[in-house]
C-alpha cells in the first residue's frame, strides 16, 4: 500500500540508492555487480539470487504444505483440582474469553446468553484440552463456575479501582474510569445500574453478612490455591486426593483434626451425611457430588 506524497522510487536492500520503475533488472554503471562467478561489465544485467524456478526440492515442500492444509497449534492439557481447572494460564485465558465477549451491560455470568456460553467454551476447547478423562463429564460446569468467578473478580476490581482513584463511593461518579476491556457506554449503563437502591442494598447487605460471620472467611491455607494443595496431597499420598481430603487439608488446623471453623465443621459433616443418604452402601460415587456440596455450603435454610 502506497500513501500518498510518497515517491515512486523503489528502494533495495543492497545499499542506500534507489531505481526508477523503467530500470529494475538493470545495473546503473555508477553500481558495482559482483556476480556469482566471473566478472562482468558494469552494462551487465544483474542475476538474480536463485533461478526463475525454484529447486525441486523446495516446490515439493509447498506443495507437501498446501495438501496437508492449515497447521493447528497443538493443545495444551488442563484438568480439574479440587473442583477448580487447573493451571495459571487457562484460567486466565477464560477471563480474556469473557473480558472480550461481554455481551451488554452486564456484571454477571448468568446474565450472558447460552448461546455465548457455549460459544467461549468451544473457543477455550480450541486451546486447552482436559485430558483426564474422569473430567469431560464436569469439564463445562467446571469451567463456567471459573468463568462465573473470574467476571465477579473482574467487576469487584474495576468498581474498587474506580472508588479509590476518584475517592469517591458514589458509582456516578466512576463514569470516566472504566476498565479498558469493557466498552465504556457498558459501563456508563453499569455505573447508573450500581448508583440505584436495590443493587446497593444488596450491597450493603453482603458487607453486613461477612463481618457478622467472619469465620466463613477464613481457613488454614493462607493464598495458596487448591491446586497447589492438590499437587501436594497428591504428592504425599502418591495417589490423587479426594475432595473431600482437600477440604480437610484447607480448613483443619495444622498438626490437628480441628476444623479452623465452626461453619467449616457444619459443611463437612453435613456433606458426609447427604451423600450418606443419596448413595447406598456399595454404590459408585462421585468424588464430589454437586448438589449435596451446594446444599451443605447453604447451610440450613430459614423458614
Amino acid at each position: 500500500m502506497i500513501r500518498g506524497g510518497w515517491s515512486q522510487r523503489v528502494s533495495t536492500s543492497a545499499g542506500r540508492g534507489s531505481a526508477s520503475p523503467s530500470t529494475i533488472g538493470t545495473a546503473s554503471p555508477s553500481m558495482l555487480v559482483v556476480p556469482a562467478t566471473g566478472t562482468a561489465s558494469p552494462t551487465s544485467p544483474v542475476a538474480p539470487p536463485f533461478p526463475s524456478s525454484s529447486p525441486p526440492e523446495v516446490e515439493s515442500q509447498h506443495r507437501a504444505a498446501d495438501e496437508e492444509g492449515p497447521q493447528l497449534p497443538r493443545r495444551q492439557p488442563c484438568w480439574i483440582s479440587g473442583g477448580e481447572i487447573d493451571l495459571g494460564s487457562a484460567s486466565r485465558y477464560i477471563t480474556t474469553l469473557v473480558h472480550a465477549h461481554i455481551p451488554g451491560p452486564v456484571d454477571a455470568w448468568r446474565e450472558f446468553p447460552m448461546p455465548v456460553r457455549d460459544l467461549l467454551f468451544d473457543m477455550f476447547t480450541r486451546r486447552y484440552a482436559f485430558t483426564r478423562p474422569k473430567d469431560l463429564p464436569r469439564a463445562q460446569a467446571v469451567w463456567e463456575s471459573t468463568a462465573q468467578t473470574n467476571l465477579r473478580k473482574s467487576m469487584y476490581e474495576a468498581r474498587d479501582k474506580a472508588m479509590k482513584t476518584t475517592g469517591n463511593q458514589d458509582p456516578m461518579a466512576w463514569l470516566d474510569y472504566g476498565p479498558v476491556w469493557l466498552r465504556r457506554d457498558y459501563w456508563e449503563s453499569l455505573c447508573e445500574r450500581w448508583a440505584t437502591g436495590p443493587w446497593q442494598e444488596r450491597s450493603q447487605a453482603a458487607k453486613c453478612n461477612r463481618s457478622t460471620h467472619p469465620e466463613k472467611n477464613v481457613h488454614s491455607s493462607g493464598s495458596v490455591s487448591y491446586a497447589t494443595h492438590s499437587q501436594k496431597l497428591h504428592h504425599e499420598l502418591v495417589r490423587a486426593p479426594t475432595f473431600h481430603e482437600l477440604f480437610d487439608r484447607t480448613y483443619k488446623r495444622k498438626g490437628t483434626d480441628y476444623y479452623v471453623s465452626e461453619s467449616a465443621r457444619t459443611i463437612a459433616e453435613t456433606y458426609d451425611r447427604t451423600v450418606a443418604d443419596r448413595y447406598a452402601e456399595g454404590t459408585p460415587q462421585l468424588d464430589l457430588d454437586p448438589d449435596a456440596w451446594v446444599d451443605a455450603a447453604r447451610g440450613p435454610r430459614k423458614g
